[in-house]
This record gives C-alpha cells, structure tokens and sequence, in this order.
C-alpha cells in the first residue's frame, strides 16, 4: 500500500444541500442590495421629472385650472425623497457583507448569510414599496400635467384667435440649447444600444434581474424625464411667443411702427432679441427679451454710430422720456386687457437725463419701408411726443 493513491472525494448531502443554500442566500443579496441601490437612486433623480411636473401645473394654477392639490404632493415628493434616498443607503452601508467567494458548509454560516438577507430584503421591500409609490403617481401627475398644458394652449389659442399660429416659431427663437440637447439624445441613444448589447450575454435569471435593476430601470427614467422635459419647454416657448406677438399686437394699436430687429448672444451663450419701433424726431423705442422671459423697454435716439448723447441731445430724450411714461402705463393696460400680466418687477427706472442713450441703427435689420429718420434736436419737445401725450390724456378721462 505504499505507492500512489488516486481517491475521489464527496461532501455528504447534508453539506451539498448547505452550501447550495448558502450560495442562494448570496446570490439574492448581491440582487437586493442593487435593488435598494436602484430604488434610491429613482428616488434621488426623479427631482428632475417632478420638478419639470411641478412647473406645468404652477402655469396651469395661474392661467386655467386649481391645481394647489398636485402642486403640494408635487413639493412633497421633491421635498422628502432625496432624504429617503439617503436613509436607505445608510442602513444599506449598515447591513455586514458576507463573503461571496468562500463557504464553510455548517448551520452557524448558513444562519448568518440567512439573517443578512433577512435584513437585505426587508430593506428592499421598504425602498421597493416608495419606488413602487412614485412610479404609480407619477403618471397620473403626468396625465392630468397633460390636460393643464391642453388647457392653457386652448386658452392662449382664443386669446390669439386671428393672429399668426403660435406653433410657428420666428426664426430668431431658434432652440439656444439645440447643441447640448442634440448631446444628450446621442448619449441615451448610445446606452441604449449598449444595453441592448449587454442584454444578449445574459444567461441566468439571476443576471437578468441585476441588469434590470441597474442598467434598464434607470435609463427608462432618464428617457422619460428627457421627454418630459422637451415637453414642458414646448409649453415655456408657446406663452412666450404669445406675448411676444400680444407686444407687438400692442405697440402697433398705439401707432408705433417697427423699424427694425435684432438678435443678439452674449459670451455666455444666452440669446436676447431686439425689436425697434419708431416713436418720433429721431426717437425709438428698443424692446429687448430675454430668455428667462423679461422685457425691457427703453427710449433712445436713433443714429447709424457707436457714440453718447451731447447735452442737448440728452435734455431732449429725456422730455420724450418723460412723455414715454405716460405711454407705458397704457402699454401694460392694454398687454392686461389680452391677458399678459405683469408677474413682477425688476426695474422702473424714472426719466432722467443720465439714462439717455443712442441706438445704433447699423446693429439693426431695418425692416421699416421710409427712411429712417436720425436724431434731430430741435430744443423743443417733439410734435410727436405732444400729440400722443395728449391722446393718452383722453384716454385717461
């Protein structure tokens, strides 16, 4: 019995049987806690999803219908998740990680890799529970974020009944994000495709649910809260092409003419338009809007250069300025009387000398069919300026 010895050795049945339900126990920890990871994860980036939410109904609560009710789930959802998000990660973290890759076949390991996915999978079902919470009012919020949009496009369409579509945007509102969203497309498009990939080297039941959790769950959300937000940035561009066109529906009922147009993007990317209008010897007045939805509206001189007021000039606009205030006030009347209100105020600088300014006609696209006329002064008060004060008196009676 002294030479080699070839033996083939076994592990009793009852050892088989513990390891096999030692490495089940693993394997659906590993798949509980991506779960819980997944879960808060939802809850953490659903911000963006709600908050797009959240502003279709603040514009629906103004113009249409009460929608306080969605709004204040809508904040408290915005408000808590984060915060249940970072709960669920912490007692995740808490909760000790066994070994996956060494088995001791007795009944004391079994009991611990037992109680820990105990622990891992009460833990899920909470997570699991509030992802389940959300996923289920979300789209309700979002059909009835649905019918508030129809509400307020059918309301801006009979306040713009006879006017230009306002589906037709100018040509100067071109989209300033087309770039960065045109990005974003081409990167979901690529984890899709990836995914789709991934997808067909899964074998198990086990892998399967792990790449559902990780990988497609959150991809869906991004691409549902992506296509959220293109739809409520339609919804943002729609109220302000309306109110661009009420502007210029306005200007023309008080007998200003439009001269000229502009567009212009600063450094930092952002897109403001110019519209000119004429207001008399020399004199206009420049509307500027810009993307967060202000309006300034300014009156200057007009010549073809780059240059300050003199004195006299500066005395003069500031007559018309003077006379301007009066206009303005009926300007934001009738804006009122079409349902454009003002939501704020950032500024209402007084007339003054010191805010006199020459606007540089060259800078414009002159779209006005006579010429132009520069600034003349005169040393009197414009017989322009004179009549129409007069007229806003009348309608002031």
């Amino acid at each position: 019995m002294s030479g080699p010895k070839v033996s083939v050795y076994e592990i009793s049945a009852e050892q088989r049987r513990n390891l096999q339900a030692q490495l089940h126990c693993s394997q659906q920890s590993l798949v509980c806690r991506e779960e819980i990871k997944e879960a808060a994860r939802y809850l953490n980036g659903v911000g963006g999803q709600i908050q797009s939410l959240l502003s279709i109904f603040e514009l629906a609560n103004r113009r249409t219908n009460d929608c306080s009710a969605e709004i204040s789930i809508l904040t408290g959802y915005q408000s808590a998740l984060p915060r249940e998000s970072q709960l669920f990660l912490r007692e995740l973290a808490g909760i000790l990680v066994l070994q996956t890759d060494k088995f001791t076949p007795s009944e004391t390991e079994l009991a611990k890799r037992k109680e820990t996915l105990a622990k891992l999978q009460a833990l899920r079902n909470k997570a699991a529970a509030k992802h389940r919470e959300i996923e289920t009012a979300l789209p309700s919020m979002e059909k009835k974020a649905k019918q508030g949009a129809a509400a307020v496009k059918g309301a801006i369409a009979d306040d713009v009944a006879g006017v230009r579509s306002f589906f037709v945007r100018p040509p100067e509102a071109e989209d300033e994000n087309f770039a960065a969203d045109k990005k974003k497309v081409e990167e979901l498009i690529g984890e899709v495709l990836a995914a789709a990939a991934a997808a067909k080297r899964i074998n198990t039941k086990e892998q399967l649910q792990t790449f559902q959790a990780v990988t497609v769950r959150p991809l869906q959300n991004r691409i549902e809260a992506a296509a959220m937000r293109k739809r409520y940035d339609l919804v943002a561009q729609t109220e302000q092409a309306y109110i661009s066109d009420c502007v210029n529906e306005v200007m023309a009922e008080m007998g200003y003419d439009v001269i000229g147009s502009r567009t212009v993007v600063k450094r930092s990317g952002k897109r403001f338009r110019n519209a000119l209008f004429s207001y008399g010897d020399g004199t206009a007045i420049n509307i500027t809007y810009d993307p967060s939805g202000q309006i300034a509206v300014e009156l200057g001189g007009i010549d073809r250069t780059d240059r300050i007021p003199t004195a006299e000039e500066a005395e003069a606009l500031h007559e018309d300025m003077e006379s301007f205030c009066s206009d303005f006030q009926n300007f934001e009347k009738r804006l009122q009387a079409k349902g454009v209100m003002m939501k704020s105020r950032v500024s209402l600088a007084p007339p003054a000398a010191e805010y006199a300014a020459i606007i540089n006609l060259t800078d414009y696209t002159v779209t006005a069919a006579a010429p132009v006329q520069e600034i003349a002064v005169t040393g009197k008060r414009s017989k322009t300026a004179k009549k129409r004060a007069m007229l806003n008196e009348k309608e002031g009676d």
